[in-house]
């Protein structure tokens, strides 16, 4: 019988824990860039997506583009 994805994980984990070490620890320290125009490490990325200050930047920048879209309507 073929083993399941997650078995095939955890049998993976198991035979290599400092190869997945060294792999999760390069991945975590690289800098991500959010829409919102923050740079942080990849470890922080969910951390960042649930603060104030991204859902306030998020709300300025879609209020910039409605501002953008009705300039652009021209005046009765």
């Amino acid at each position: 019988m073929p083993l399941s994805s997650a078995e095939k994980q955890r049998r993976y984990k198991e035979r290599h824990p400092d190869r997945l070490k060294e792999v999760m620890h390069r991945y975590a320290h690289k800098p991500w860039t959010c829409v919102c125009g923050i740079t942080t490490k990849n470890n922080y990325r969910n951390g960042h997506l649930k603060t104030k200050k991204h859902h306030d930047r998020m709300k300025f920048i879609e209020m910039q583009k409605e501002i953008e879209a009705l300039k652009g309507i021209p005046k009765v």
